[in-house]
């Protein structure tokens, strides 16, 4: 009898020893969530890149045949909201999803054969669903924004006239110097206030920090790149305004 409750003793676990297993078993799974986590943004990451690019030869098509809107010809980057030459009104991504065949043109509107939210234009990582049912949920929804002051801010040619730089709003492809280091898309900000748009020298059309503390931009020679967040606000020129 003494022998079997000997037995019976050794092999259970003392209170320490349980302790220590449960606080193994936690720092595992803590580790594991951290892990989880990683790979999920690391696939966001990916999607976004892929997203961008995508959107680097919409832009291509348009560059190739012409925006539409007025005095936006071939190599011209087009206005990031305006009316075309039918005089129906879109915004910048109406006519990339229209070069890459999932949006159309039907009786005075741009009709999205896709979900919006299932578009190129959503950011996994933005928690916000994009919503391009009226310009004002495309301002406020969109996870990625245009470089519009230095690519497409004019829509008319008496616009251009506008400003103290009416080069501004009128780039052309073949003017633009380093074109690997001038931004076309970036990521926004995801603060729901003109999330359409990206030009950080006003502040409501902010960067991201969104991955690893900064994000991905697409460049005008169409790679797309990573970039923190602190290196695009100390470089604003570099990156931004493709008159210099």
């Amino acid at each position: 009898m003494k022998r079997d409750q000997r037995s019976s003793h050794q092999a259970g676990f003392t209170l320490v020893e349980l302790l220590v297993v449960i606080s193994i078993v936690v720092v595992l799974a803590g580790l594991l969530f951290m892990a989880g986590g990683k790979l999920v943004q690391m696939g966001n990451a990916a999607t976004s890149v892929n997203n961008l690019k995508t959107i680097g030869t919409g832009m291509a098509i348009l560059l190739e045949d012409g925006t539409p809107g007025l005095g936006k010809g071939r190599n011209h980057y087009p206005s990031y909201a305006g009316r075309d030459d039918d005089w129906v009104s879109y915004v910048w991504a109406d006519l990339v999803g229209e070069a890459l065949g999932f949006v159309e043109k039907r009786d005075g509107e741009y009709v999205w054969l896709q979900a919006y939210a299932d578009t190129i234009f959503q950011n996994p990582g933005n928690s916000t669903q994009f919503d391009n049912s009226s310009d004002q949920s495309f301002e406020k929804t969109s996870s990625y924004g245009f470089n519009y002051a230095a690519l497409g801010e004019w829509s008319s040619p008496n616009q251009r006239t506008q400003g103290n730089n009416p080069e501004l709003g009128n780039a052309s492809i073949i003017k633009i110097t380093s074109p690997g280091r001038k931004v076309v898309v970036a990521e926004s900000n995801g603060d729901g206030i003109a999330d359409n748009l990206v030009w950080p020298f006003w502040n409501k059309a902010g960067v991201t920090d969104m991955y690893s503390g900064g994000g991905h931009y697409l460049f005008v020679d169409g790679h797309v790149e990573h970039l923190k967040k602190e290196e695009v606000m100390t470089n604003l020129k570099k990156y931004f305004r493709t008159d210099l």
